[in-house]
């Protein structure tokens, strides 16, 4: 139920978990947010806040420091373009448009390309053709047999995975120049821009071997057990099984320019808008509408088949048993079909994905993805994010009003949730509550100001004010609801259901609370920490070495599986499980898997910032960006704030200020070279807060 974290630097790992502790919260954060703070007692120019600031990665989103007097935070800025929030486990992101470029269907799996090239497959998996390989990343195009899935790489090569039974996975050694692929039940075809086609496979029908005389190919297909091409001049060739005449391409038809293969029939596309099929028609599959013209994409099924026309919109016709020729009402807008066994998929302009038909295998459950945010925050059964206007949304359970965000709520820059509430921190400090209020957690205590952290427990939440004071208000079970004395410098704070964390200016780590498997226990000599999480009866720290330190609970391997890692940079707790964020931007989790929350998604990378719910798991994914860190920092001096970043080569970027987070203006009083950004800003003495960040160019 813990912290989200975003990669900055450590204080992005350090008040990073500040700003987000316990399932907390977001990245939008202003100078309150995640605050290095070098507290304005030490002398200037000391460097007490030197070492902490070393060789840590910044996020690829961008960067952004906020400096108060001889402190500094950072934080994840819109300008440099929001990411796109990734769910496992028991909560589903609400069903949004994402940035999908294509989509193809199999036998009852579907799969999605997005445009910065990944993949993402759902639905049966029982041969891995949901578990995107690594090497399918950077895809060009999809395709899909029956339980098998293809990928045109930008090189021409081709990459496939799921079943291989039969071999259809076995691309052949050497295989490059393709630019089109295709899959059948069990065998697949490709595409070479010299227009010969290729095939490997199940090949007891010829369905694998094309004809010695076919060239000048233009477009492919594979059905069931049979195969079909277009070439230049719009003729079809067709071979493989042919035991319903599915082969048995009509005469006359020579100007084609799509075809698709069902499981014993065929479609073809001519030039002029129209639609001729072929094959087994006991389900009337062949019998195509009459009238239908101005056709722009064909698909083939299990005894269906489909039409995308010009005007977005779709026509199918056949077997609607699992009302797969039910199109909805009001479809519209549809650029791109593809058809499975018994479903269809269509893509929408906006990038949204629109699935109906069977889904005895979650096939028609499109994955839970949610693009244009900045920020995420986890309640026990419920979640947030920050979308890149300062605003909020929330989805899962919402017995209590929790995911009933606040009318004008705005300039959020953290959110996090408790077991049945939902809190968020404003870029002016302020904390806003909503959601069940039986303990008194939605009451904000009046005198509360000056936040620049926030956690909620189960019925209780803790504030981190500017001065390093930490505030608790709503239930008290176990003390949680009141902060021992002496507790003070807090750079950081967590909160389970019944357990507090908070972490000191020093490094060092204060514990209260329910102590039944000894979660509050701190490790004797426990130092140098830069994030804490709480989870349900554990408790974990990020030291500044990358390694992790866990306590408590460890029936689930929730503790003991998180203190061997290294490169760690975030942590998040949830009930029973664990996850940390590595340098290279991977997630590990660890722990009670009963929801598959410790199942992370395969090929998930660029992950920016991570956040657990009780038995769920997010990460925001970034854009490609250049990724940068701090290579080394000056606290505030009387003649201004010095800072040295170093990052990637190849990449152009700008710095920006801004003072209150509203407007931001360019820094020109910097030096770039191939390595190192070097900033000198004399404005920075004359303002409260200050704020950077790099945008790319």
């Amino acid at each position: 139920m813990n912290t989200f974290e975003s990669t900055a630097y450590p204080h992005a790992a350090n008040r990073n978990s500040k700003l987000v502790s316990h399932k907390t919260g977001a990245v939008r954060a202003p100078a309150p947010d995640r605050p290095l703070r070098c507290r304005s007692d030490k002398p200037r120019g000391s460097g007490a806040c030197r070492s902490v600031l070393h060789n840590w990665w910044v996020s690829p989103l961008a960067i952004a420091l906020a400096v108060f007097g001889s402190h500094m935070a950072v934080l994840v800025s819109s300008a440099s373009g929001a990411g796109w929030v990734t769910a496992w486990g028991s909560i589903n992101l609400p069903n949004t448009p994402r940035e999908t470029r294509q989509v193809a269907a199999g036998y009852n799996h579907s799969v999605a390309l997005k445009i910065d090239g990944s993949v993402i497959a759902w639905g049966a998996g029982d041969y891995g053709q949901c578990t995107v390989p690594i090497s399918a990343r950077d895809a060009r195009a999809v395709a899909t047999g029956y339980y098998h899935n293809l990928t045109l790489k930008p090189d021409g090569t081709v990459v496939a995975w799921g079943a291989n039974g039969s071999g259809q996975c076995d691309v052949p050694a050497g295989l490059v120049g393709v630019c089109a692929v295709a899959g059948g039940q069990a065998h697949s075809l490709a595409l070479k821009d010299n227009g010969t086609v290729v095939g490997w496979g199940l090949n007891i029908y010829g369905q694998a071997t094309p004809p010695a005389a076919l060239s000048n190919a233009v477009a492919i297909a594979a059905g069931g057990n049979h195969s079909l091409a277009v070439r230049s001049n719009g003729a079809v060739v067709a071979w493989g099984l042919n035991n319903a005449g599915q082969c048995d391409v009509p005469s006359g038809l020579t100007d084609a320019v799509a075809v698709a293969g069902g499981w014993t029939h065929s479609l073809a596309l001519k030039r002029d808008g129209t639609v001729v099929a072929w094959g087994a028609n006991g389900s009337g599959q062949c019998n195509v509408p009459v009238g239908l013209t101005n056709v722009v994409a064909v698909g083939a099924g299990f005894g269906f088949s489909v039409a995308l026309k010009s005007d977005g919109t779709v026509v199918a016709w056949g077997d609607n048993g699992s009302g797969q020729c039910s199109v909805p009402a009001g479809l519209s807008n549809v650029v791109a079909i593809a058809v499975g066994g018994a479903h269809v998929l269509a893509l929408k302009s906006d990038g949204a994905i629109v699935a109906w038909g069977d889904d005895t295998a979650g096939q028609c459950t499109v994955p839970t993805t949610y693009y244009g945010l900045i920020g995420i925050g986890a309640g026990d059964n419920h979640a947030l994010g920050i979308l890149t206007n300062g605003t909020v949304i929330a989805w899962g359970a919402n017995g209590s009003g929790q995911c009933n965000v606040p009318a004008g709520l705005s300039n959020v820059i953290a959110v996090t949730g408790g077991a049945l509430h939902s809190i968020a921190l404003k870029n002016n400090g302020i904390v806003v509550a909503w959601g069940a209020n039986g303990d008194g957690q939605c009451n904000v205590p009046t005198n509360l100001f000056k936040v620049i952290a926030i956690a909620a427990g189960g019925f209780h939440n803790l504030a981190l004010t500017k001065d390093g004071t930490v505030v608790a208000w709503g239930d008290n079970a176990y003390g949680v609801g009141t902060v021992p004395r002496g507790v003070s410098d807090a750079v950081a704070i967590a909160a389970s259901r019944y357990h507090n964390l908070v972490l000191r200016s020093y490094g060092t780590v204060v514990a209260w609370g329910y102590n039944d498997f000894g979660q509050t226990n701190v490790p004797a000599g426990l130092s140098n920490v830069v994030a804490i999480a709480a989870g349900g009866r554990h408790s974990l720290a990020l030291k500044s070495d990358g390694t992790v330190v866990a306590w408590g609970n460890d029936y689930y391997g929730q503790c003991s599986e998180m203190t061997g890692l290294t490169n760690v940079v975030a942590i998040a707790a949830g009930e029973f499980h664990s996850l940390a964020l590595l340098r290279d931007n991977t997630v590990f989790a660890a722990g009670l898997d009963n929801h598959g929350q410790s199942t992370v998604p395969a090929g998930l990378f660029r992950v920016v910032a991570i956040a657990a719910g009780a038995n769920s798991s997010f990460a925001l994914v970034a854009p490609t960006r250049p990724v940068l860190r701090v290579a080394e920092h000056q606290p505030m001096s009387a003649d201004g704030f010095e800072l040295e970043l170093e990052g990637p080569t190849g990449f152009a970027y700008r710095i920006e200020a801004s003072a209150d987070f509203a407007s931001w203006s360019t820094v020109t009083n910097f030096v770039a070279d191939s390595v190192l950004t070097r900033l000198h800003d004399a404005g920075a003495v004359t303002n409260a807060m200050r704020f950077y960040r790099a945008v790319q160019e």
